[in-house]
């Protein structure tokens, strides 16, 4: 994943990350399709001093805008995904890994929990604990 996320910025953006860090995973699922659910890594950045990309740039991907952490967690916002304003300030914030679970009922967020994501380090793999509901 940290290769990808590198690479897929590069392509889309033009800008080479040095390092990123992982926060964890966001995760959707249907109400009544466990099983089918679908997700995303989470990582964060600084970007590297001297970056600067003038926007709104279009590209394949969509549209590519620099936008405030104010403007993007406005309640009023319509203009980015509903689940974001829910995870994001805890992303930013959290020093742990966290996991963002929303299950949806006709594309609607009927449920979101979040779980702690602990590094077994014998396994190399992350363990889930519930911590809010």
């Amino acid at each position: 994943p940290y290769e990808g996320v590198i690479r897929e910025t590069f392509e889309e953006t033009g800008i080479e990350l040095p390092s990123v860090t992982y926060k964890g995973n966001v995760m959707f699922q249907v109400k009544d399709e466990p099983l089918g659910s679908e997700g995303m890594y989470v990582f964060l950045t600084d970007l590297p001093d001297g970056v600067h990309i003038d926007t709104p740039v279009s590209t394949d991907e969509g549209i590519l805008e620099w936008k405030s952490i104010d403007w993007i967690l406005d309640g009023d916002n319509r203009g980015v995904v509903s689940n974001l304003q829910r995870y994001l300030p805890r992303v930013l914030k959290e020093e742990n890994n966290l996991e963002h679970t929303f299950t949806y009922d006709n594309r609607n967020i009927i449920d979101y929990t979040t779980t702690l994501l602990t590094e077994d380090d014998t396994k190399k793999r992350y363990e889930k604990h519930l911590i809010s509901q």
